[in-house]
């Protein structure tokens, strides 16, 4: 399996963090890279981990009407495409009735 790459972006901001204080909107966009990437690895275990033979391709770029676009992981699966836009939010989160709610404690 191939290893996942951390983006060129991140590794710009973990270059720079040792040499330079981060501004406030610096330092959010930085947490908010690695945890992004911390949370594709997770989904990497995740697939791995998967009962079945599936092909599975991260950070796939496409184009379409000129416009760029990455999708974190594209799965196929028993001959069914699936894409997963993969986020790693801090806190508790449950599904009811088809929505995502944030649990408040």
């Amino acid at each position: 399996m191939i290893t996942r790459q951390k983006s060129n972006e991140l590794k710009v901001y973990e270059y720079l963090r040792v040499r330079k204080p981060f501004s406030k909107q610096e330092k959010r966009k930085f947490v908010k890279l690695k945890r992004g990437y911390e949370g594709e690895l997770l989904f990497d275990t995740f697939i791995e981990e998967l009962p079945c033979d599936f092909l599975s391709l991260n950070d796939l770029w496409l184009t379409h009407h000129n416009k760029c676009f990455q999708i974190d992981n594209a799965l196929l699966v028993n001959n069914i495409f699936y894409m997963y836009e993969v986020k790693n939010y801090p806190g508790v989160y449950y599904y009811e009735k088809d929505k995502l709610f944030l649990a408040l404690y």
